[in-house]
Formats: C-alpha cells, sequence, structure tokens
C-alpha cells in the first residue's frame, strides 16, 4: 500500500482544522445571526410560525449547501478529503430549493417529520429504560419505576404515532379526526 497518495486531511492535524476555522470564523458568525433571525421570527409571529420557520429553514438550507460547495472546492484544490461537503452541499441545495418552490407542502411534510421523529424517539428511549431496568435489577434499587417510565414513554410513542399517522382501517376514527383537524387547522391559519 502506497501511503504518499493518501488524500491529506484536516482530521489527519488538529492544527490544520483550527487553522480552517479560524479563517472562516465569519461563516459561523454568520450562521449564528441566522439562527437568531430563525428564533426571533419563531417567537414573534406565533400565527405563522411554521411557515416562517420552514421559509427560514429552506433559506439556511439553501446558503449552508452553498458554502459546503465552497469548502468541497477548496478541499479539492488543496487535496484534502472532499466527498462529504460535496455531498452534503449538493442535499442542502436541493432541499433549500424544494422548500422555497412548495412550502405549504415542505411545511407539512418537515411538521410530520417532526411528530414522527418524536413518537419513534420515545419508543426507542422507553425500549431502552426497560433494558437498562433489567440489566440494573441487582445493581440499583426501584428498577421497577425505571421500567415503568420506559413503559409510559413507549405508551405515549405509540399514542403520538397512532394520532399523527392512522392506520387506515374502519376502526381508526379518533386518529383520522385529530390529523384532519390538524390539517384543517393549519390551511385555516395560512390562508387567512
Amino acid at each position: 500500500m502506497n501511503t504518499d497518495t493518501t488524500a491529506n486531511s484536516n482530521a489527519d492535524d488538529p492544527t490544520k482544522a483550527l487553522c480552517s476555522l479560524s479563517q472562516n470564523w465569519w461563516l459561523f458568525v454568520l450562521r449564528g445571526v441566522l439562527a437568531l433571525i430563525f428564533a426571533a421570527l419563531a417567537f414573534w409571529m406565533p400565527q405563522s410560525a411554521l411557515l416562517a420557520m420552514t421559509i427560514m429553514f429552506g433559506a439556511f438550507s439553501l446558503v449552508n449547501g452553498a458554502f459546503n460547495l465552497v469548502a468541497a472546492v477548496r478541499h479539492i484544490q488543496k487535496k484534502e478529503r472532499w466527498g462529504w461537503l460535496l455531498f452534503s452541499g449538493i442535499v442542502g441545495i436541493l432541499t433549500g430549493v424544494v422548500v422555497l418552490v412548495a412550502p405549504w407542502v415542505a411545511t407539512i411534510v418537515l411538521a410530520s417529520f417532526l411528530w414522527a421523529s418524536v413518537g419513534f424517539w420515545a419508543i426507542f428511549t422507553g425500549v431502552l429504560e426497560i433494558s437498562a431496568a433489567v440489566r440494573l435489577r441487582q445493581e440499583i434499587k426501584g428498577e421497577i419505576w425505571l421500567a415503568f417510565s420506559g413503559l409510559l414513554s413507549i405508551v405515549l410513542g405509540a399514542i403520538v404515532l397512532w394520532i399523527f399517522f392512522p392506520v387506515r382501517s374502519s376502526h381508526s376514527w379518533p386518529q383520522a379526526g385529530c390529523w384532519a383537524s390538524m390539517r384543517q387547522s393549519m390551511v385555516s391559519r395560512f390562508c387567512s
């Protein structure tokens, strides 16, 4: 194996990574300012917060993707690792364009993704808590409360998924009604 052809990387030399960060400090400041604007819009515009966050997310993703493409080109010129920067840049630009072209669809998709993430996270942590209670039953006292907490987390995660992502059957009227009223509420708020 020839070590001369191995690409030089910032991960191999921490001083190069620090120099790269110090030369591009303004990018971090710009990202922080954009994040603060994002938070302020969500706080000051409660009726339109979800749409405002979606549009800001699209703009942020577009700008971040462009910065990653520029960084990838710079890394290519320096013969450093660049693949993930290029991939991240392309995905960021595509995401930003899709969100800015169809903000209503993106708003519903992002809200659905958020609720799905909450539901799956609750189920996953519940399983881990029950597993920890079983494994630590000889080590700790009150492991039943850890197991109960895990069971409660699984139940609540399942309820979130059941309400927002209904199973199509004749017995699904409660969650279909909740999902329909949430969609109607979102449409009426954004269209008025």
